[in-house]
């Protein structure tokens, strides 16, 4: 998809995650309660650091 426009705002999401303890899912990563964070940033090739993994973007555009 192509949009055209200034890109006004970009938000990184991030999610933290940990392993379930439950043992039929070994393995299995869940997302921590009050894990995710959504950080502005300048650019999508420079992500801002953070403990978690990033999982979206959020970009604002004005046409």
């Amino acid at each position: 998809m192509q949009q055209l426009g200034r890109s006004v705002r970009i938000d990184q999401i991030s999610v933290r995650y940990h392993p379930s303890t439950d043992a039929a899912e070994r393995g299995v990563l869940l997302p921590q309660a009050g894990g995710a964070m959504q950080h502005s940033v300048l650019s999508l090739r420079q992500p801002r650091a953070h403990h978690g993994q990033v999982v979206g973007w959020i970009v604002s555009v004005r046409g």
